[in-house]
């Protein structure tokens, strides 16, 4: 039976990424997807439309701590709601879902269903006052909106365990891996990799090592930068790729110095934002992320999987799912320079870089792409409706 569905998200780029496959999945089922996204980005909300969305726009302010505006943003969901009466609600990301459970109050009865795509920032390592203040709040929002949600998907069972009274919700919880990947899109067999290459003026004997994110610090950028700046005079064919930019919403931003500081490197490149992303995994031989921001499970390294490359990790929650020990790549401790550059010699002189990403793209088509993740929040749907 047909039935109305809203996707939420907290950016128009996000749910291109990482909804808008889920939605047409959901429209193949022969269901009404709606998408509320915000508003601001005319060519990524056209692509929505013209995916068969109902696109929904909404004025948002990412971070915003103003009352005002977050109330008016519960009224805007609100009226929303009322409107169109959906018969699920899938809401994505911390602010968006608390405004969901708000709103869902004053409107008809639906069911809401949050994801958690992650903890962030204030569940990382730091301890300052300020952090624990932060996590303490977020942590009683978590469970006020568990109180009033149908159901919430984690994408790993560390936050699940990191939060408070998770058991006293039982069948409300479910853990999803991850948010699915396209491995025809990440297939690497797609490309030209000489040209690839030769478009980045890469010599065909460089040994390519990729990091793609947003340049924050805790997603382990300084630690990858320096292990590579030591080993590139003993190994001159290490070329690391940084790709992204620097998000200045974030405290932990990467100053433009520092990421300046590196722009005649031989060994060190850092390309900016790019949207060419499956290309350069194409010619990556290794993916690094040595991340220790509380991810759920990492869409980057989810696509370096689907490329067929081998991993170098944190094991931590979310990057810990994404590794088969020494199968597809290595899992270290964080903020461990020594471990990375350990892992990079082992598996650059072993010649096993090929062989390892085979079991990447295994790993990926047996666990994480969009087929398999998309049945599972489905039945989910199912469970509800």
């Amino acid at each position: 039976m047909k039935k109305r569905i809203l996707l939420i998200e907290h950016t128009s780029s996000e749910f291109i990424i990482s909804r808008l496959k889920l939605g047409t999945f959901l429209m193949e089922q022969g269901h009404e997807v709606y998408a509320l996204v915000p508003a601001g980005k005319e060519a990524d909300l056209a692509h929505i439309r013209q995916a068969g969305l109902r696109l929904i726009p909404y004025p948002y302010e990412r971070n915003t701590t103003s009352l005002g505006a977050n109330l008016q943003l519960v009224r805007f969901f609100i009226r929303v709601f009322r409107e169109h009466r959906f018969d699920l609600i899938h809401s994505f990301k911390f602010q968006p879902n608390l405004y969901a459970v708000l709103a869902r109050l004053f409107s008809p009865p639906s069911f809401l269903v949050l994801h958690i795509t992650g903890l962030g920032l204030v569940f990382t390592k730091e301890r300052s006052l300020k952090l624990r203040l932060f996590q303490l709040v977020s942590k009683l929002i978590f469970l006020f909106n568990f109180v009033f949600a149908s159901r919430i998907i984690f994408q790993n069972p560390d936050d699940e365990a990191d939060l408070w009274l998770t058991s006293w919700f039982g069948r409300k919880l479910t853990v999803i891996e991850g948010s699915g990947v396209d491995i025809e899109k990440f297939d690497r067999r797609r490309f030209d990799h000489q040209a690839i290459k030769q478009s980045l003026s890469l010599s065909p004997d460089r040994f390519i090592l990729t990091f793609i994110s947003r340049l924050v610090w805790q997603k382990g950028i300084r630690e990858v930068v320096q292990a590579v700046e030591e080993l590139g005079p003993a190994h001159p064919a290490l070329q690391l790729l940084v790709v992204g930019d620097s998000d200045k919403n974030n405290p932990q931003a990467v100053s433009d110095t520092y990421i300046a500081g590196y722009t005649d490197h031989p060994n060190i490149r850092f390309l900016g934002r790019r949207s060419d992303i499956p290309e350069i995994l194409a010619i990556t031989d290794l993916y690094v992320y040595p991340s220790y921001y509380r991810e759920g499970l990492p869409r980057t390294v989810l696509e370096a999987l689907a490329t067929g490359v081998p991993i170098i990790t944190t094991d931590m929650p979310g990057c810990n799912l994404t590794v088969e020990q020494g199968k597809n790549g290595y899992l270290i401790g964080i903020e461990d320079v020594e471990a990375i550059k350990a892992a990079i010699l082992r598996i650059y002189q072993s010649g096993q870089a090929k062989a390892m990403g085979c079991e990447s793209r295994r790993l990926v088509e047996t666990k994480f792409q969009n087929k398999i993740v998309y049945q599972k929040i489905y039945r989910v749907y199912q469970e509800l409706l």
